[in-house]
């Protein structure tokens, strides 16, 4: 079994397990040093996991779905295929919402030289706003490119924030994110104001887990 294979069972006993070494082991029936020989020691092999369950909700994104093959689908149709395409992505959460918040602790406190680290909750959210919008049958270009992601990402963010506090209203809150971005590329200004966003909202929820003081 290859180790992506090995990772891959241990995801239905995240929502027991958490992100952990535990988890891997139960799955796969691997001593402690198995599995640091194939992951890595002490939280480097959770790490993995939270990535590879990361890697795994970006193709969730499309529920099969393929890009339209028109130049540009019709406004209704592109913004109804975002919402659906980033809902099922926060359905996707919802077996293990409760670890979430030591999963990103983990991705954002790698080094003891930086308290909080926002650059992997950037880096997660564009991935599923890449996604999505390529699923939707996004056409921007050159600057709108960038910034129509960055602002989906926010948007995304933001959603996936208020889902740990609140999960029964996370959809809806998107979906009225979405709806009041009506030129989503000028949602954001810049990477740095996303950066401060994420800095601050997923700091908030990992100090509230008692990760960092």
């Amino acid at each position: 079994m290859s180790a992506s294979a090995i990772l891959r069972k241990a995801f239905p006993l995240i929502p027991t397990h958490g992100f952990t070494r535990t988890c891997i082991a139960e799955a796969s029936a691997l001593s402690d040093t198995a599995i640091t020989a194939l992951f890595g020691r002490d939280e480097e092999a959770e790490r993995v996991l939270v990535n590879t369950w990361l890697t795994e909700g970006v193709q969730s994104i499309s529920g099969g779905a393929e890009p339209p093959t028109s130049s540009a689908p019709p406004p209704a149709a592109f913004h109804a295929q975002l919402k659906d395409s980033l809902g099922r992505r926060l359905k996707y959460n919802e077996p293990v919402l409760k670890h979430l918040p030591d999963a990103f602790a983990m991705l954002g406190t790698q080094t003891p030289v930086i308290p909080y680290d926002p650059r992997p909750a950037f880096e997660h959210a564009f991935r599923i706003a890449d996604e999505a919008l390529h699923i939707s049958g996004d056409t921007s270009l050159g600057p709108q490119w960038y910034a129509r992601r960055t602002a989906v990402a926010l948007a995304y963010s933001a959603a996936e924030l208020h889902q740990i506090q609140s999960p029964d209203t996370a959809a809806g809150f998107l979906s009225r994110l979405l709806d009041d971005a009506k030129e989503l590329e000028v949602a954001v200004g810049s990477v740095g104001e996303f950066a401060g966003f994420a800095y601050d909202g997923w700091k908030g929820i990992i100090k509230a887990q008692g990760v960092l003081h």
